[in-house]
């Protein structure tokens, strides 16, 4: 399960959480009643949480509680490609790491609401069911999707390195560069 930032809108506005610690807790008691007793959770730090809460303290009392602190990892620190290529499914709010999880061929359950949230991409059975009937994504939905997005959603940059910024703005510049006649004709209407 990777987590989300607690301030982050996918969480706020895209789900039906009071908070990050409300997830911790479901995913928990969920993992606890419902999966395989060889089964290990996890929770995977968001690379930009500021730390003032400590989401794995509460996640390792959460997990004491219901008899599995032994099959809880907490994961701080390490980037999610490592953290995914083991993992038999993803757990998420709504987050990009679903996506990338589906794109590994990934069984992924959403608890929030994502625009890929949907039969063939995600598990449509609920979280309880996840742990023991979760099926991979169908690959050409999910090749399907890729196209979708890069075509009309996503621009090639970034945020965190001026080399990424560069390349969003320029990036971002030509695909309205190339809506403007399209643009120009709606706002004539």
């Amino acid at each position: 399960m990777p987590l989300q930032l607690e301030g982050d809108f996918q969480l706020r506005l895209h789900s039906d959480f009071a908070g990050l610690g409300e997830a911790i807790r479901l995913v928990l008691r969920s993992f606890a009643a419902h999966a395989p007793a060889e089964a290990l959770l996890a929770l995977k730090g968001h690379p930009l949480d500021n730390g003032l809460t400590d989401w794995g303290r509460l996640a390792r009392r959460e997990a004491e509680a219901l008899g599995v602190a032994g099959r809880l990892l907490w994961l701080p620190e390490l980037p999610f490609g490592p953290v995914l290529a083991p993992a038999a499914g993803v757990v998420t709010i709504n987050s990009t790491a679903g996506l990338q999880a589906l794109r590994e061929g990934k069984p992924v359950v959403v608890l929030g609401r994502a625009h890929y949230d949907m039969p063939g991409l995600t598990f449509q059975g609920g979280l309880d069911r996840f742990w023991t009937a979760a099926a991979p994504p169908d690959p050409a939905l999910v090749d399907a999707l890729r196209r979708v997005l890069a075509a009309h959603c996503l621009i090639r940059g970034g945020f965190f390195s001026e080399a990424g910024i560069a390349e969003a703005v320029a990036n971002a510049v030509a695909r309205l560069e190339a809506a403007a006649p399209d643009l120009a004709r709606l706002a004539a209407e």
